[in-house]
């Protein structure tokens, strides 16, 4: 259930109602009580397996005393309200990461839901699959109940808990604002969905977020792999080793599929159209699908930015091809 990584240090698998099955959540040891990083989405299955972690680990819920969310996505601050109701916990975030969760969590539901449409109609989605997504979208705010009060983080300043000193770095891609810890005197990093150790970390391109967001992680990413880093915590999947190494084997993948989506886009295709082809789309569900045209679009957008491709408006709908 749960796995000691240190003596001060736990990983915590939370169930997710999604194909990666878990998310990795954290316990700290602190001088104060305990620190709880990342929280899981809010359902019967997550909640009895934090009941049965504490009581396993003999903590009270009054001695969970901060919960920090390493950025917006609900398998990932869906739980805090809920896990701040019983242990009073304060909530903290970066700065950039609250602003993300209002834009995603406290605009009515509806409209996020019809905007994301539209965007993707925009970019091709056939209409009975885009139904689809705005059901999924629709169906999101059930893992996300209550809402916690958030606190921001000082990014600039160390967090110190327990005997640990933990820089504050922004990891940008996957999420905005996301936030990663690093103590870097045992070289020890929780890095949230910046790097993962067998899949590759969704960046997307969605409709009110960072215009290039994958021009940012690959920046963030290069910067991460210079760090002296032991031992990775990862957000999904295990813990990761050779960390540097995994850095430079995900910014190869990200070369080869930027060279494979410019070759297919050349002749002038919509968003959708490279999605099929890079993805396929036949068996994907509406949550990975989802994923998938987002993701799509943050490689195009990058190619655009790099001189690689354009962009024409044609009908209703826009089209990346080869520069003229």
């Amino acid at each position: 259930m749960f796995e000691p990584i240190t003596t001060d240090l736990y990983r915590v698998p939370i169930p997710v109602p999604l194909p990666l099955k878990y998310v990795n959540c954290y316990l700290l040891k602190a001088d104060h009580g305990w620190v709880v990083i990342d929280t899981g989405m809010r359902y019967a299955q997550a909640e009895q397996t934090w009941q049965a972690t504490f009581e396993q680990l003999g903590i009270a819920w009054s001695q969970i005393k901060q919960i920090i969310v390493t950025h917006y996505h609900p398998d990932h601050y869906g739980m805090a309200g809920w896990m701040a109701e019983r242990s009073g916990a304060s909530v903290w975030m970066s700065p950039i990461e609250i602003q993300s969760v209002q834009r995603a969590w406290y605009q009515p539901l509806p409209d996020a839901a019809d905007h994301l449409a539209d965007f993707f109609e925009l970019h091709g989605m056939p209409n009975d699959l885009n139904r689809q997504i705005w059901q999924h979208t629709m169906d999101a705010s059930q893992y996300v109940d209550p809402k916690p009060l958030l606190q921001t983080l000082d990014m600039t300043q160390p967090l110190q808990l327990g005997q640990r000193s933990w820089q504050l770095l922004h990891a940008p891609g996957h999420a905005d604002g996301q936030l990663c810890l690093y103590d870097a005197a045992d070289q020890l990093l929780i890095v949230a969905d910046h790097v993962l150790a067998d899949i590759t970390p969704n960046i997307s391109l969605w409709p009110e977020a960072k215009r290039d967001p994958l021009a940012d992680y690959l920046a963030s990413l290069n910067e991460f792999a210079a760090l002296d880093v032991r031992l990775a915590l990862a957000g999904h999947r295990k813990p990761i080793m050779a960390f540097r190494e995994r850095c430079h084997e995900i910014a190869q993948h990200h070369d080869q599929r930027l060279d494979l989506m410019q070759q297919y886009a050349s002749t002038g295709k919509t968003a959708f159209e490279v999605c099929e082809f890079a993805f396929g789309v036949t068996t994907l569900s509406a949550h990975q699908l989802r994923f998938a045209i987002t993701e799509t679009l943050a490689h195009l957008v990058y190619l655009e930015g790099q001189g690689r491709l354009q962009r024409e408006q044609r009908a209703r709908q826009i089209i990346f091809l080869d520069q003229h």
